[in-house]
């Protein structure tokens, strides 16, 4: 019995150059699947690069817009706070006018008193007689009763009259 040494010839094995081609037809798909992945992530990294400019430019835009509403704040809340000012002072302009009218009564009362007039006490209209000046009031003869309208009530003036 002869054992022939030489495998080379049977069917289905490989020849050594086959054995060589079959790794490198292997690394030729890796290289191509290789490159197929390098395009699609250099397409990703454009798109990125893309989307990244894009929100670069709405962030620079909604910046802007939140920079001019933060001075339209600003401005809203300094007109504000003068309108306040403007309102607390005619509300203590207003008390103390409520003040001196009610201190001009009392002294004119006081005056009627002591000129020793009984006062004749009459309403007087209020659009006729409101720019009536005290100095003016000191000649006259009887008291004149000028109503001030006011928020919650009503004052009046009184005028003594010679």
């Amino acid at each position: 019995m002869d054992v022939d040494d030489n495998t080379d010839d049977w069917l289905g094995c490989p020849t050594p150059l086959e054995m060589y081609k079959h790794p490198c037809a292997m690394l030729e798909d890796a290289l191509i699947e290789t490159q197929s992945m390098l395009r699609k992530a250099r397409a990703n990294v454009a798109g990125l690069v893309q989307m990244k400019d894009m929100l670069a430019t709405g962030k620079a835009l909604a910046e802007s817009e939140l920079a001019k509403a933060q001075l339209e704040i600003h401005r809203l809340n300094y007109q504000s706070r003068e309108m306040g000012r403007k309102n607390n002072s005619r509300q203590i302009v207003a008390g103390q006018r409520e003040r001196l009218l009610r201190e001009n009564q009392r002294l004119l009362l006081e005056l009627s008193v002591l000129r020793g007039h009984s006062p004749d006490v009459r309403l007087a209209p209020p659009q006729r007689y409101q720019s009536l000046i005290v100095e003016h009031a000191l000649h006259l003869s009887q008291i004149l009763v000028f109503p001030m309208p006011l928020p919650n009530s009503q004052i009046y003036i009184a005028c003594i009259a010679n």
